[in-house]
């Protein structure tokens, strides 16, 4: 699902599941900004073809077309916070 179009190589992210739930968390390459998302899904029953695999819209992956959709045509664009982390969460080396 995001290896092909309006997605394929925009996104980062790594992928978490078990029975019922699947987690996405990331970041997104827009046109002019990187947006950093987490996407939890609770209660899922994919549905599946005859050869066992899903089928069906991905809930993750149409939201992220959403978001470059948005941004595209510049629809609510989100405020970009500063981040709010405590130093001892901050990385130690900072890129030159």
């Amino acid at each position: 699902f995001f290896n092909r179009e309006p997605l394929k190589g925009k996104i980062l992210a790594k992928t978490g599941s078990m029975s019922g739930v699947a987690n996405l968390a990331g970041f997104i390459k827009a046109k002019d900004t990187t947006y950093g998302f987490v996407i939890l899904e609770n209660g899922l029953v994919p549905q599946r073809d005859d050869r066992g695999r899903k089928t069906g819209q991905v809930f993750s992956a149409e939201l992220l077309k959403a978001v470059l959709v948005a941004e595209a045509n510049n629809v609510n664009k989100p405020k970009v916070m500063k981040s709010q982390a405590p130093e001892s969460l901050k990385p130690i080396n900072k890129p030159e």
